[in-house]
């Protein structure tokens, strides 16, 4: 997609969000652990954007966070990409957050690896990881999420799994060595060539305490040559993980995603791909589920607000808000 059309969709889109918002602003917010707008059954549906709106005008994070409530979203995941610094004061994010109920998660920098047989890369990620993980309770927020990294310099996949679990068990040390209260959350991938199916997050979840897996579902569709189509498909993935991990509640990304023979190729808007989200929604209202689903999609906080549309109308149409 062109920058130029991706701007004026933008500009198209986030008005409507804003009027469907200040249509229902009548109806008064429920308390909760952290509000949601409008309440659902459960009341812990958490959606957000990942990284600073698109259409923020200021590009700070506090900027970005009271937009977040403008637009009645409720979570941001702060993208550090390359570094593990915030060029604000982190105790003034903490406190607005706090103030306008705002869920923070943090995104370790990307270029990390778990996997490698090299050590000293292995160290180098694994420091930049509890860096984030200090700065994450700075913020107050609950999930780092990391990416494991590639296959790299490793033949097996069995050896693969051996040398990341031990790796995560080295990193949850250090962990607890500093205090870290934020969970440690491992990214499912979409390549072939990264570490990261359902089942070795899994796995290396069930064998190291606090850490839990971060469920891309656009990565594992992708993976899998495009599994997820129907209410059940997310529903056996998101009830194996509550079966195998001791969870309540579960943090995920979501997306439109380009593929081929099982390998992602590249994100688009929710509307372009053919992974569908109301199949989503119809899962976690129907069971209950507390779920806080990140959008990664190029119109961030365009598709944060159109799968809350989504899960408001699939509620409506099953009366299960009545």
């Amino acid at each position: 997609m062109r920058v130029e059309s991706l701007s004026n969709w933008i500009k198209k889109s986030l008005p409507i969000a804003l009027d469907y918002r200040k249509n229902r602003a009548g109806n008064k917010r429920k308390s909760s652990i952290i509000n949601t707008y409008p309440p659902f059954p459960n009341e812990m549906v958490l959606f957000g954007p990942a990284g600073i709106p698109l259409s923020c005008k200021g590009r700070t994070l506090k900027d970005g966070i009271r937009l977040i409530r403008d637009l009645e979203l409720d979570a941001i995941e702060i993208q550090l990409l390359r570094g593990v610094e915030i060029k604000e004061d982190v105790a003034e994010i903490r406190g607005l957050a706090k103030d306008l109920d705002i869920r923070l998660s943090i995104h370790a920098p990307y270029y990390t690896s778990l996997v490698s047989s090299n050590q000293a890369l292995a160290k180098r990620s694994m420091n930049n990881i509890l860096a984030t993980g200090l700065l994450a309770d700075e913020l107050g927020a609950n999930v780092v999420v990391a990416h494991p990294g590639f296959y790299e310099g490793v033949e097996r996949v069995d050896e693969a799994l051996k040398i990341a679990t031990s790796n995560v068990v080295r990193l949850k040390m250090l962990w607890d060595e500093r205090g870290v209260k934020a969970a440690i959350g491992l990214e499912l991938s979409g390549k072939r060539n990264v570490f990261g199916t359902l089942d070795e997050i899994i796995t290396v979840c069930k064998k190291v305490e606090g850490v839990v897996p971060v469920i891309n579902f656009a990565h594992l569709h992708a993976r899998t040559g495009g599994s997820l189509r129907a209410k059940d498909d997310f529903g056996a993935v998101l009830g194996r993980v509550e079966n195998e991990l001791p969870i309540k509640e579960f943090y995920t990304h979501f997306t439109g995603v380009y593929y081929e023979d099982e390998d992602e190729l590249y994100h688009v808007p929710i509307k372009k791909g053919d992974l569908r989200f109301e199949p989503l929604a119809e899962c976690i209202l129907e069971k209950g589920y507390d779920v806080t689903v990140i959008s990664e999609s190029p119109i961030l906080e365009h598709d944060a607000v159109y799968m809350r549309i989504l899960t408001e109308r699939v509620a409506r149409a099953k009366g299960i808000n009545d």
